[in-house]
């Protein structure tokens, strides 16, 4: 048994845990659980192999899944532009399955790691339907153009808020994100702003 908390990145894309050695194995029943639940986050039923399931057990099983084998303590990352309800569930079912749980924005966290002020720098955060922009609050620009449109959209929003650094967070698990990340940051070096990290 670990002592430290389990550190679990909870979508856009996956369910899994950040810290420790961890298995690219995944069984199929976990992958269409985790599918489940992060599909039907906003929701209060799921079809789970062909029968209703509550969502909140979903997100249970899937986190009880990913944190096998550490004590009774989870922080679980999400994405910034997630809603108060969206982080709500997540944070229910980590306490029904690890007692203390605490909660972290991306965003969060990779502006600490920036190495500028947190107030002076933007993450950009790549989804599979819109790319999200965090500073103090979030901007969101829907993924529903051609992706050089998206990058010039996102790249006006950045330029706006005169950032000392620009961070993009490319999840593998989103379709294109990592040809968008270069869009985006391409886009971003043309007006100037100091060069993103991707």
């Amino acid at each position: 048994m670990k002592e430290h908390p389990a550190i679990v990145e909870a979508g856009p894309g996956t369910i899994r845990r950040l810290c420790c050695a961890t298995s690219t194995v995944v069984d199929a029943e976990s992958f269409d659980t985790v599918r489940a639940a992060l599909d039907a986050i906003d929701d209060r039923v799921a079809l789970a192999g062909e029968r209703p399931v509550a969502v909140d057990a979903l997100w249970e099983t899937a986190l009880r899944s990913a944190i096998r084998g550490h004590c009774d303590a989870l922080v679980v990352v999400h994405p910034s532009w997630w809603s108060p309800a969206r982080v709500g569930v997540v944070h229910a079912a980590g306490a029904a399955v690890a007692g203390e749980v605490r909660t972290r924005a991306r965003s969060s966290l990779l502006m600490q790691a920036s190495g500028a002020a947190p107030d002076a720098t933007v993450v950009v955060e790549i989804a599979e339907r819109l790319v999200a922009i965090t500073t103090s609050e979030v901007t969101a620009v829907p993924r529903n153009a051609e992706p050089k449109s998206v990058a010039r959209d996102v790249a006006g929003i950045v330029t706006g808020l005169a950032p000392a650094a620009v961070l993009i967070d490319t999840p593998s698990t989103v379709t294109g994100a990592s040809a968008l990340a270069t869009l985006i940051a391409d886009a971003v070096r043309e007006t100037g702003t100091e060069s993103p990290n991707t």
